[in-house]
């Protein structure tokens, strides 16, 4: 079914409630495929439930106008294939959109999800890249699979989709390295390998691998509780004193995503930051009971490594990660500050209409939880020395990359990312923010590092996707 079909809905028709919830999937493919921008804010206003309008304290409405605006602009069109009901559950529908990307040329599925006592209402919907029973599968070489990724990057470049840098590695060979776009809006120096890209949430890994060190010199335990390490009259009512490091680790701790500002963009210490901010937290989840990604968990594991090595956060990272590893280009900066080589995030506003540089979201120093500095090149020696067991133990680097399904976190093990099979295991982090797209991917069982470091929304996900379908299709 193509989109043609559902293009003929008037301009005033947005006004107007869907009949149904395969009307409102209609109704949002054509609102992507529209070029105005008072057909987002229509939609949005009439069509988002009330609970997506009052989310992210209260700014639910601009998100959502933000991100639809960002995601339209990036696809350039949208082509409906295929519409399919997934699920029924407390209250809501969700369906199975397949749709593809003019600008990206991949296929992705569009996940929306509808109140069924009110189907004129989108509570929640996502797009993630797929893969289409038509696409190509036979084996390639590693020189094919470089050939293909260069051809796309070009291919992205030239859209003026990608502005980033991007490196891929055979183990400790470097078989294809590149960089394209500005390090600034106004164009005055250019990217290239050694640039310093925000890392946005990437820096949970290295977090991690501070905690493990600490754990594995026996200075604390994975199982030792939270307020052993920080004083319980800085936490607000509620079972804080039931989580544990493990839990923090692997996101299970019931923290959850606060909607208050982030607690560790502050260039003072740890202790200030918990001083000043920990009281805002709340459980949203019983400890140990469920995954909820949350960035305060990993501000207290920052606090913890502080307390027990007895350095301040900052450094620790550089002495016990970043100096072993070889990582010469990566740490904590102030973004406002005037660094050699470092690229500022740049973004669509809906409302001006016109791109803007992303640093008045931006704290003072990134720590913790996001938003350090790196560079393509030093996320491959990590990677390295990772891998060579070099940061920690081969038993703990493992367990730091296992998922851990009995903790509830069936893809994320401590600090990192982890999914595929035996045979086509890839483990890392990704990092989004407004400006910064990013990823490290490491194909455990082939031996491959995929690092990529973007100054634009969204644009390291389709090259992710199609790295790692690359990657499957390698000859053995």
């Amino acid at each position: 079914m193509l989109l043609s079909t559902v293009l003929f809905y008037s301009q005033s028709s947005l006004a107007k409630p869907a009949e149904n919830a395969e009307e409102l999937i209609h109704e949002f493919i054509r609102v992507m495929n529209d070029k105005q921008q008072a057909s987002v804010v229509k939609f949005v206003d009439h069509h988002m439930a009330q609970s997506s309008i009052e989310a992210f304290g209260g700014e639910g409405r601009a998100r959502y106008i933000g991100y639809i605006t960002g995601e339209r602009r990036f696809h350039g069109f949208l082509e409906l294939d295929t519409i399919e009901p997934l699920s029924t559950h407390n209250g809501t529908e969700r369906f199975r959109i397949r749709v593809k990307s003019r600008n990206t040329d991949l296929w992705y599925n569009l996940t929306m999800t509808m109140p069924q006592q009110s189907p004129n209402k989108l509570a929640n919907f996502y797009l993630q890249p797929t893969s289409h029973p038509n696409e190509e599968n036979s084996k390639i070489s590693k020189t094919e699979l470089i050939s293909q990724v260069r051809h796309y990057i070009n291919s992205l470049t030239a859209k003026g989709l990608f502005s980033g840098a991007i490196l891929i590695a055979d183990t400790d060979t470097v078989l294809y390295q590149d960089a394209k776009g500005f390090t600034n809006l106004e164009r005055t120096a250019k990217n290239n390998v050694d640039t310093k890209f925000n890392l946005a949430s990437m820096n949970k890994m290295f977090t991690a691998v501070g905690i493990l060190q600490l754990v594995e010199q026996q200075k604390m335990s994975l199982d030792d509780k939270l307020i052993k390490f920080i004083d319980p009259a800085m936490f607000p009512a509620g079972e804080f004193d039931q989580i544990t490091v493990r839990q923090l680790l692997s996101h299970t701790a019931g923290l959850g995503w606060s909607q208050a500002p982030d607690t560790e963009q502050s260039s003072g210490s740890a202790e200030r930051e918990v001083t000043k901010n920990f009281k805002h937290l709340t459980l949203a989840a019983t400890p140990g009971g469920q995954f909820r990604y949350s960035n305060d968990g990993m501000v207290l594991l920052g606090e913890i490594i502080e307390k027990v090595s007895g350095k301040s956060y900052y450094r620790y990272i550089r002495e016990y990660i970043y100096q072993p590893a070889g990582m010469i280009h990566s740490d904590s900066y102030d973004p406002k500050q005037a660094i050699e080589n470092m690229a500022i995030g740049y973004y669509y506003d809906a409302e001006q209409q016109k791109s803007l540089n992303n640093l008045e979201f931006m704290g003072t120093r990134g720590g913790a939880a996001g938003g350090g500095f790196s560079t393509v090149v030093d996320l491959h020696k990590f990677s390295q020395a990772l891998t060579q067991y070099k940061l920690l133990s081969k038993a703990l680097t493992q367990a730091a990359y296992s998922a851990k399904p009995e903790l509830h976190s069936p893809g994320y093990g401590y600090g990192f990312s982890t999914q595929g099979e035996q045979g086509n295991r890839i483990i890392g982090h990704s990092g989004g923010s407004i400006g910064v797209s990013s990823r490290l991917s490491i194909y455990l069982d082939q031996g491959i590092t995929l690092a990529i470091l973007c100054n634009k929304n969204f644009v390291s996900e389709p090259v992710v996707w199609k790295v790692n379908q690359l990657v499957r299709r390698l000859n053995n």
